[in-house]
C-alpha cells in the first residue's frame, strides 16, 4: 500500500485512494482469480490494476459508486485477460524447437527413409488408396 500512496501527490488523494483499495481490494482479487486461476498471478494482476487506476486517478469521481465499481472491475478483468495471454503464449511449445536427437528412435528415421522397399510400399499404397475410379486392368497394372 505505501507503494501505491508513494505515486500520488496530495494528501486528498492518498485518503480517496486508500478508501478505494480497502473497498475494492477483495472484488479485484476474487475477479482475478476467475479468470487466471493461480492465486500468485491474480496478486500480480491486482497490483498491476492498482498501478493503472493510479495513472487515471482522476477519472475517479465517488469511490462507492457502480460507476467506480465497474471502471476498477473492467480495469482488473482486462489485466487479468492480459496475464493469461502471455502465459499462455509463453508456456507454448514449437514442433521447430524440440530436440528428437535424445529420442530412442532419432537414428533409426534415415534408415527407414533409405530403405528402397519402404518406399516403393509407401508408394504402392497411396496408389491403390487414390485408384478408386480405375478400371480393372489399370488396378491389375498398378498393384504390387
Amino acid at each position: 500500500m505505501i507503494v501505491y500512496l508513494s505515486m500520488l501527490d496530495t494528501e486528498a488523494e492518498k485518503t480517496k485512494f486508500e478508501q478505494l483499495y480497502l473497498t475494492y481490494r477483495n472484488l479485484m482479487f476474487y475477479t482475478a482469480q476467475t479468470i487466471l486461476c493461480n492465486e500468485k498471478m491474480a496478486e500480480d494482476a491486482v497490483h498491476q490494476a492498482f498501478i493503472n487506476i493510479i495513472k487515471n486517478f482522476e477519472k475517479v469521481s465517488d469511490i462507492v459508486s457502480p460507476k467506480t465499481r465497474c471502471y476498477v472491475t473492467v480495469i482488473v478483468r482486462n489485466v487479468s485477460i492480459n496475464l493469461y495471454n502471455r502465459q499462455k503464449k509463453s508456456n507454448m511449445i514449437y514442433f521447430e524447437d524440440l530436440d528428437y536427437s535424445q529420442h530412442e528412435i532419432a537414428g533409426k528415421q534415415k534408415t527407414y527413409l533409405k530403405d528402397n522397399k519402404f518406399n516403393t510400399r509407401c508408394s504402392a499404397y497411396e496408389t491403390r488408396r487414390f485408384s478408386v475410379g480405375f478400371n480393372s486392368h489399370t488396378w491389375q497394372q498398378l498393384h504390387i
